[in-house]
């Protein structure tokens, strides 16, 4: 393979796997953002015994 395109598919192998890791890192803050309002949802149904 010619070098420049090595350097170039190494590019962008790199930013791949950049991407992967912060969208990694996203989905699990989405995660936790999902486990505590639904926390927070229980602990309100809790508090009003089911009433709005």
């Amino acid at each position: 393979m010619d070098p420049r395109v090595a350097k170039h598919v190494n590019d962008i192998n790199e930013s791949m796997y950049e991407f992967f890791e912060a969208w990694s890192a996203i989905d699990e803050e989405i995660s936790k953002s999902l486990k505590a309002l639904e926390k927070l949802d229980d602990e309100d149904e809790v508090e009003t015994m089911g009433y709005v």
